[in-house]
């Protein structure tokens, strides 16, 4: 898994997606709470899993 130029992009997307999430979360409408509880769960798992990435992928990169 290589990342390019487009990840930065991709961020601020992922921003903007917790942001509807958190709106989401505040709703008093519960399904739609739900679905926003969803949302933010999976953006959590998205940025551990990154930051294991580059935590394994930095030693390697010392060595090009």
């Amino acid at each position: 898994m290589l990342w390019t130029r487009g990840h930065v992009n991709k961020s601020n997307l992922h921003t903007k997606y917790l942001a509807i999430a958190s709106d989401a979360v505040k709703s008093e409408d519960l399904t739609v709470k739900a679905i926003g509880m969803q949302m933010q769960e999976l953006w959590v798992k998205e940025q551990v899993a990154l930051k294991k990435f580059w935590k394994e992928e930095e030693p390697l990169r010392k060595l090009w």
